[in-house]
């Protein structure tokens, strides 16, 4: 099926806190751009200075009654008040 997504990940990627620090859908976003990182996602990005983490290894958000289909997050609509 040419819809279908496979997604790999292991321990081997490293992460830390982003420069966006709270959102809200009703309140915006809260930046702090200390945090900010500039050229991270490019080859050969070096920083040792930063508090890098190893991420946990989690289940995988598939719904098992759905044929192990990944499913959307079940709300009601936003609305403008």
């Amino acid at each position: 099926n040419s819809d279908d997504m496979a997604i790999y990940s292991d321990q081997t990627w490293k992460g830390r806190q982003g420069s966006i620090v709270h959102d809200s859908v009703y309140n915006g976003e809260i930046v702090d751009n200390r945090y900010d990182r500039p050229s991270w996602a490019q080859v050969g990005f070096n920083d040792s200075l930063s508090l890098w983490i190893t991420p946990e290894i989690m289940p995988p958000p598939v719904n098992i009654t759905a044929n192990g289909q990944m499913t959307l997050q079940d709300m009601p609509p936003i609305r403008a008040g």
